[in-house]
């Protein structure tokens, strides 16, 4: 009683009350229904597909606009009144949320790329894998420095007052210079000899 289903022929609709559940499958596998609160599709023992079987979009939509829809190589998400974005939202204490990139069909380490959020809230990295663990490219820390890596090893990181170099700086070419001073009056280059410039008042 009150979980019943009615057929309106002048509509032509099959109407379920709260809580009377469309159930499929030998072991009620699929189940759709709503609970005076909430819609829902779920599935058990098996995987749950929704599209077309033609070359058609699937939408989902939120406030009957459309925010998310399926294109030919992939998804698209869009908003016409706002910054359109994707959040990933991690609800356990210290989760770190990610977005793993897989290229080349997946097929060796170095197919493997991230973007993460540590656990602590305090980092955003870009990481790779290609040497069997992720491993720092880029870091980014909060109301702090950004950090280069080579091999997992810092190479450069930003400062409140400049910029550090960790190992050497080189410039790729004969005559590339150093230039310090506002009108760039201290030269540090090389053009085939060593080659120190000062082309400025006051004292060397």
């Amino acid at each position: 009683a009150g979980r019943d289903m009615t057929w309106d022929e002048s509509e032509s609709d099959l109407t379920f009350n709260d809580a009377a559940y469309i159930k499929m499958g030998d072991s009620d596998d699929l189940t759709i229904g709503h609970n005076a609160t909430n819609g829902f599709i779920t599935q058990t023992g098996s995987k749950l597909t929704i599209g077309p079987t033609s070359s058609h979009a699937v939408e989902l939509l939120y406030g009957n606009a459309v925010k998310f829809s399926t294109v030919s190589n992939g998804g698209l998400i869009e908003s016409a009144t706002a910054d359109a974005k994707l959040t990933i939202k991690s609800t356990a204490q210290d989760g770190a949320p990610s977005i793993e990139l897989i290229s080349d069909d997946a097929d060796d380490n170095a197919d493997y790329w991230r973007l993460r959020a540590d656990g602590g809230g305090t980092a955003f990295q870009i990481q790779h894998y290609a040497n069997g663990s992720w491993e720092k490219g880029l870091e980014c820390n909060e109301g702090g420095a950004v950090e280069l890596y080579h091999n997992n090893s810092k190479k450069f990181e930003t400062l409140s007052g400049g910029a550090r170099v960790y190992g050497d700086l080189s410039l790729d070419a004969d005559d590339r210079k150093v230039n310090l001073g506002n009108s760039n009056d201290f030269q540090i280059f090389h053009d085939g000899n060593s080659r120190l410039n000062y082309g400025g008042g006051g004292n060397l």
